[in-house]
């Protein structure tokens, strides 16, 4: 958030605010804050909140609606709201600006990403370097919450075997453990890096990532304020790379126990109703096709992902696979292709707005570059981003940021128009096991 001077003590506009009548969202937001409080009080609480989800985790029974298992008198009920109402129209005083819905147009912010193991925030021009975290820790792929309040990140000790997944405050304070995941080991005793993926629930309550171990991946859910994480769903599935729909309530994510079975999922939050959405197809040498990075639309209505077509493109020079960018309807199931077969298109991400999609473009040697292509497929714009990467859009829709390829590389940033903004250096001369230069925009209030 930005920083904002606060108001003075005999300013009117306070003590008109104060008397203002709260809205609801600032109501309901003080009073969950308060039940939560009130529940996790020994005194009043014999128990403590439950994982919503299976299966549980050790230690969590399922949350009751009364404070504490006790009738509250009518006296204290009306005490109780009675100070909610005053703090809430306080906090519309305090907090400031808000930051928009989760999914949709906000001004961008800092800019996160990871340096020869830290993870270093700059702000949107590329200045004012400063580092969220130091020490031997190797720490990579930071990923701010919608709410543009916490970065999340993966945290590999060194000589360990287990990687964590981290959580911090937007100043780099607070950091706690949230979860962790196996990591797997080459013949020579290198680490194998494994999906590193995170991904924030709109309400900014949970995480969602890969999880299990090498070559048993399953999706994992933990909370962020690191009191809990479980894997869920069916383990037989594989499940990889989750993203949750804008209204919280399902995880779509790569999952197929064979090839027959791989595709695109759909499952409940707490890891029912699973259904896949992609229609199994195969290829001329018996394979069948593969499906990468799921994400949902803005309106939760379609999913898009990249799927490989073909082993080789027969024309080109140097033999690559060829992927496809499609878009299926998440009710109906009807896919559409928003690019040809001809090349490896890859890592496509939507705008904020929902309106476009970027994706990276390699035709074997030719030099690659991103497109941007309207969510109907019109309008094909490229934007001059070397390398294969990962791309992310800025908050505000008007630039796509891409990961760095190499350390001498940098992360690239380019407007719409086509023309290069900004390059982001790196420090660091050698990268980690675990690559280096993955970036995230901070969402802010307009």
């Amino acid at each position: 958030m930005k920083n904002e001077r606060p108001p003075r003590p005999d300013d009117p506009m306070v003590w008109s605010t104060i008397r203002k009548e709260p809205d609801d969202t600032a109501v309901e937001a003080v009073w969950a804050s308060l039940s939560d409080r009130l529940e996790t009080t020994p005194q009043l609480a014999p128990r403590i909140i439950t994982w919503p989800w299976s299966p549980a985790l050790p230690g969590v029974s399922r949350r009751s609606p009364r404070i504490g298992g006790r009738a509250v008198t009518t006296f204290a009920t009306v005490a109780l709201v009675a100070l909610v109402v005053l703090i809430a129209a306080v906090a519309v005083v305090t907090i400031g600006r808000r930051v928009p819905p989760p999914f949709g147009l906000a001004a961008p912010g800092l800019i996160a990403f990871d340096d020869g193991g830290d993870v270093v925030v700059v702000d949107q021009d590329g200045t004012r370097r400063r580092e969220l975290t130091s020490g031997p820790a190797v720490d990579v792929r930071p990923t701010w919450s919608l709410d543009g309040r916490m970065i999340a990140y993966w945290s590999v000790p060194r000589g360990e075997t287990v990687a964590r997944l981290m959580v911090m405050d937007a100043d780099g304070s607070h950091p706690r453990i949230a979860g962790t995941k196996e990591l797997g080991f080459d013949v020579s005793g290198r680490p194998v890096v494994d999906w590193f993926d995170i991904a924030w629930s709109p309400d900014g309550r949970f995480l969602a990532f890969t999880g299990g171990v090498i070559g048993r991946p399953q999706v994992g859910i933990a909370r962020a304020d690191g009191s809990g994480s479980s894997l869920i769903g069916d383990p037989d599935l594989l499940g990889q790379t989750p993203a949750w729909s804008p209204d919280g309530t399902k995880l779509a994510f790569r999952g197929g126990r064979a090839d027959r079975e791989r595709g695109v999922y759909v499952m409940a939050a707490d890891g029912t109703d699973i259904v896949r959405v992609t229609t199994p197809e195969q290829l001329g040498d018996g394979g069948t096709f593969s499906y990468f990075l799921p994400t949902w639309s803005p309106d939760g209505t379609r999913l898009l992902y990249s799927k490989m077509v073909g082993e080789q493109h027969p024309a080109a020079a140097v033999p690559f696979s060829a992927y496809r960018i499609i878009v299926v309807d998440v009710v109906s199931g009807i896919e559409t292709p928003l690019s040809d077969d001809q090349a490896y298109n890859d890592y496509p991400v939507w705008s904020p707005d929902g309106s476009r999609v970027a994706y990276m473009q390699w035709k074997g040697t030719d030099p690659s570059y991103s497109v941007v292509i309207g969510a109907d497929g019109s309008n094909r714009t490229t934007l001059p981003i070397p390398g294969w990467n990962s791309l992310h859009w800025s908050p505000d829709g008007q630039a796509v940021i891409a990961d760095a390829t190499d350390v001498s590389a940098g992360i690239v940033v380019s407007s719409l128009a086509g023309r290069t903004m900004l390059t982001i250096p790196l420090t660091s001369t050698v990268p980690t096991a675990f690559g280096a230069g993955a970036a995230s925009w901070q969402r802010l209030a307009p």
